[in-house]
């Protein structure tokens, strides 16, 4: 079925189907296997040490210690089996598995709240989706006839905004935000360079670029996370500005841009990902320590333990339409006539294009 391509009302409903069904049979292998005996505390600082970046009371002895932001991860399996119904080219594909990977390490960790492997794979997958639309966008953009071709003006536009990065993450993170401003940079122009030579060089080189990528990938995102001790906050702040700036050179770049439709497909995006930052950043404790010694735990603005609905799942739904919705974008600026082509499934098809 992967890369069948088949009509977007029977592509959703089997992606919907099939989604699904891949997750709850996950989330029943965990239910086998997790078996959770920790009775966890009450109070702000017992919660903090349990899981600090998001505020769903854990529910004791349960297979399933957070349900909400367990279950609400769907929206990324969802998201990633639709694009594999959709996507023909292997950049659509990679990127459309690794979203159904990181849903269900996001199930697996939310889950078992496991501090070990359960945490590291559901943050490293996060930054593997990241890199996997990063690399997706690398190659739309050069499988146009002349990929370097962009106006100068975007090219300035895009070159300050990337200097502008640099210089905020330095001053906010030190070392800390100016190491891994170079790596990823470095990283998403070499993933680029891959993408140029597998479509403008030699074809059969695309034979050895995406089975490392495959692998690179997810693993630079276990490197981040368990190895190189980068910030979080800094790193996902520059994937997303990398990201922009690669979007804005496949835009400004196109021969054919509809206006309209772009008028209000990108603000869509926009707002999603504003409102999930939003709900990201506004959940969980932030905790700091007095001259005495004395650490203090308080709630941010979106933390309720108690809340019928938590800002972490809403953040996991609001995330999984976002990147769907990129991938989406992006299927707009292929060339026509090329095959394969990877086919949208919420916005309009590019022109010239059969549905």
């Amino acid at each position: 079925m992967i890369g069948f391509q088949p009509p977007r009302g029977l592509s959703w409903g089997v992606g919907v189907s099939l989604g699904m069904l891949v997750f709850f049979a996950f989330l029943a292998g965990i239910a086998i296997f997790n078996h959770n005996d920790t009775v966890y505390p009450r109070d702000d600082l017992g919660l903090y040490a349990y899981h600090s970046d998001q505020c769903e009371r854990p529910v004791d002895r349960s297979w399933m210690a957070e349900v909400e932001n367990t279950l609400s991860n769907a929206g990324y399996v969802l998201a990633g089996a639709l694009i594999l119904l959709r996507a023909g080219s292997w950049a659509g594909l990679m990127y459309g598995a690794n979203l159904v990977v990181l849903g269900a390490m996001s199930a697996l960790y939310h889950a078992t709240l496991g501090h070990g492997v359960p945490q590291i794979v559901d943050v490293a997958w996060v930054y593997a989706a990241l890199l996997s639309l990063s690399t997706y966008a690398s190659y739309v953009l050069m499988q146009r006839p002349e990929p370097l071709k962009i106006p100068l003006l975007w090219l300035l536009i895009s070159g300050g905004l990337f200097v502008a990065l640099g210089i905020v993450v330095t001053i906010m993170f030190g070392m800390g935000g100016l190491i891994p401003f170079i790596v990823l940079s470095l990283v998403v122009a070499g993933f680029g360079v891959l993408c140029f030579i597998g479509e403008k060089v030699l074809s059969t080189f695309v034979w050895i670029t995406v089975p490392f990528l495959a692998l690179a990938i997810p693993i630079l995102g276990i490197f981040i996370k368990a190895e190189f001790g980068w910030d979080s906050d800094a790193v996902f702040a520059i994937m997303v500005v990398l990201l922009i700036i690669q979007l804005m050179l496949v835009i400004t770049g196109a021969e054919k841009v509809d206006g309209l439709q772009l008028g209000w497909q990108l603000p869509l995006i926009v707002v999603l990902l504003g409102l999930g930052l939003l709900f990201r950043l506004g959940d969980g404790y932030k905790s700091e320590t007095q001259a005495d010694g004395t650490q203090v735990v308080t709630q941010h603005f979106l933390c309720g333990p108690d809340w019928a609905v938590q800002p972490h799942a809403l953040w996991h739904l609001i995330g999984g339409a976002a990147l769907l919705m990129a991938y989406d974008l992006l299927t707009r600026f292929q060339p026509s006539g090329r095959t394969p082509i990877d086919r949208p499934l919420i916005f309009p098809d590019a022109a010239g294009a059969k549905a």
